[in-house]
């Protein structure tokens, strides 16, 4: 998703590369030194770039009634056995590229008050835990899976877990940064309601600020109704000499629609804008942050895969990387 998906830490982290190729860690910045600290901002963004979208507020919301028990009830066999085969390319790749590239791995866990994409909850308002792992196949290029609890989410069916495997190329072209990359959305207790999208964004350095341009788009699914595209602009600022960075972001839902139903899994009330304000601490492998997302949804009328986790919310959390 999106950039959480973001010189934030969301994550959402940052990791020290051996023979030059590991992420500088998160660290303060010394004073006069401020190439140090855009380098630092640049590495947090490039992390936030890979990571998953961060967790957001809190709030118990209980199941919509009106959810068809056929997606609580599992996928069927034969559906799984598709899904696992369009997944083991990406993992044997993994598995393959980890012993060489063992200096290249990196991971985290996460703890969120909820887990929040493009400003919507993707587990009923409720807390998470989300833990990731990624390996750099070269100096450009990052293979990495991230696995989500979703507390039996009503947007995705009732599932309660997550696994988001992606690929992302990323490449310095001296004052621009450019990337692109394609990740699977995975339910495995609801393997029909699992999607695949891309991903391509454009970025430059200004002082101590990470500006961005990125684009999502899942084409053309029967698990989300149609296809759907999101354009977002994003900065991310490291206070110098401070362990704190600044994010805000702001973005736009867009897409054709072939069974409403389905499309609202992922545009609730047809197109429309997110945005997200946050404030991360880094302090070494520990990150703690604060972020206020909103969307201009209005109330939506009950049904399948619909929620009322749309509107603002202040939420929180707190990540281990090594």
């Amino acid at each position: 998703m999106p950039l959480g998906s973001q010189c934030r830490g969301r994550t959402p982290r940052g990791r020290a590369r051996q023979d030059g190729r590991q992420r500088q860690a998160h660290h303060r910045p010394a004073s006069g030194q401020l190439q140090d600290g855009r380098q630092a901002c640049r590495d947090r963004s490039r992390r936030a770039f890979r990571r998953d979208q961060r967790p957001c507020s809190s709030g118990c919301r209980s199941r919509s009634p009106g959810a068809d028990r056929r997606y609580r009830g599992g996928a069927r066999s034969g559906d799984e056995l598709i899904l696992l085969r369009r997944a083991f390319p990406f993992f044997a790749l993994a598995a393959f590229a980890a012993p060489a590239a063992a200096s290249g791995i990196s991971g985290g866990v996460e703890v969120a008050s909820d887990y929040r994409v493009r400003g919507l909850s993707w587990s009923d308002g409720r807390p998470a835990v989300t833990a990731n792992v990624g390996v750099s196949l070269t100096d450009a290029i990052d293979f990495g899976v991230t696995a989500a609890s979703l507390r039996g989410s009503v947007r995705h069916g009732g599932a309660d877990a997550l696994i988001r495997p992606s690929l992302r190329y990323f490449r310095n072209a001296g004052a621009v940064q450019f990337g692109g990359g394609v990740t699977g959305y995975i339910f495995p207790d609801h393997s029909n309601l699992g999607f695949v999208e891309g991903q391509a964004l454009v970025g430059t350095l200004i002082g101590p600020a990470q500006l961005w341009l990125v684009a999502d788009y899942a084409p053309r699914q029967d698990a989300i109704g149609g296809d759907n595209l999101r354009i977002a602009g994003q900065a991310d600022v490291a206070v110098p000499m401070t362990p704190f960075t600044v994010s805000g972001s702001i973005g736009r839902s867009s897409g054709s629609v072939r069974d409403a139903v389905f499309a609202r899994r992922l545009r609730p009330d047809g197109s429309y804008w997110d945005w997200r304000l946050g404030v991360d601490h880094v302090t070494g492998p520990l990150r703690l942050g604060i972020a206020y997302t909103g969307t201009d949804i209005g109330r939506t009328a009950p049904g399948r895969f619909v929620d009322r986790d749309t509107g603002h919310r202040v939420t929180v959390s707190a990540g281990l990387s090594f």
